[in-house]
C-alpha cells in the first residue's frame, strides 16, 4: 500500500513539476511557485500520514 500511493505522489508531483517549468517560459513563475510549495506541503503531510498509520498499526 505504501509503495503504491507513494509512488503515485511522486509521479503527480513530477508531472506536475514538469507543467510548472513549462510554465515558466510562459512567465507565471509566481503561481508555479505557489504550486511546488503546495506540492512539497502536501507530500510531506502525506508521509507523515502514512508514516502514523504504520506506526499505529504496529
Amino acid at each position: 500500500l505504501r509503495t503504491t500511493s507513494t509512488k503515485i505522489v511522486k509521479v503527480s508531483f513530477i508531472s506536475t513539476y514538469l507543467s510548472c517549468v513549462y510554465k515558466l517560459h510562459d512567465k507565471k513563475c509566481l503561481i508555479c511557485r505557489k504550486w511546488i510549495t503546495s506540492l512539497l506541503l502536501t507530500y510531506r503531510l502525506h508521509h507523515c500520514f502514512i508514516h502514523t498509520i504504520e506506526t499505529e498499526l504496529k
